[in-house]
């Protein structure tokens, strides 16, 4: 009977690329809640700050859509109107007032900078507006929303300062980690001798054990 050791840092290795857990974070307080029509190729965005540095996977607005249509989702320096981000276009259909959320995304909010986030559609949509600031597992959603302008192809942000804040989400985690090199090399040489040991086996059972 033939034993086969599986490499424990293959093992580990498949463990580490699989996806993290993600939470979820909500800006919303339906008491104070206001909404806003824009015309197609404009939008809201929300002032924040962080108490430490996070990274996000996704970006999610609650508004309500005029028709089927498509969303970008934007990341400014809320000081200067630097773009520090563009999401990939994403399609939408019409399903009344719902979080419309970004394609997964990688980017990390540092502390000590003003940030402006901000979604376009290429229909007019109704975006929900919240009048209260507040702290969130260490974000700082802040009143004095600014607006995205221009063409939906190419949104530039206003930076001067409007009553409220937008209600939006992130979700945090759920991005698959990428292995090392050496974790690589551990992986193919695990695999390596175990399709070995598979290749050579005799006719029997084969016992699997780990190392």
């Amino acid at each position: 009977m033939k034993k086969i050791i599986i490499s424990t840092a293959a093992s580990m290795a498949v463990l580490s690329a699989s996806p993290a857990m993600a939470t979820t974070i909500f800006h919303y307080d339906d008491a104070n809640r206001i909404t806003s029509n824009r015309a197609a190729g404009g939008g809201p965005s929300g002032r924040l700050t962080v108490d430490t540095a996070t990274t996000i996977s996704r970006i999610g607005f609650l508004n309500d859509l005029s028709s089927d249509g498509k969303m970008k989702f934007f990341i400014f320096d809320a000081v200067t109107g630097a773009n520090l981000f563009t999401s990939a276009t994403t399609a939408f259909i019409d399903d009344g007032e719902s979080y419309k959320w970004s394609d997964k995304l990688q980017f990390t909010f540092k502390p000590g900078m003003v940030y402006s986030i901000g979604a376009a559609s290429s229909v007019s949509t109704l975006f929900v507006f919240d009048r209260t600031a507040n702290s969130i597992d260490g974000f700082n959603f802040l009143t004095g929303n600014q607006n995205l302008r221009d063409a939906f192809e190419k949104v530039t942000l206003d930076t001067r300062q409007n009553c409220c804040d937008v209600a939006t989400a992130f979700e945090i985690g759920g991005l698959a980690a990428v292995p090392e090199p050496a974790t690589w090399a551990f992986m193919i040489f695990g695999f390596g001798a175990i399709g070995g040991a598979l290749r050579t086996r005799r006719k029997g059972d084969v016992k699997v054990s780990y190392a």
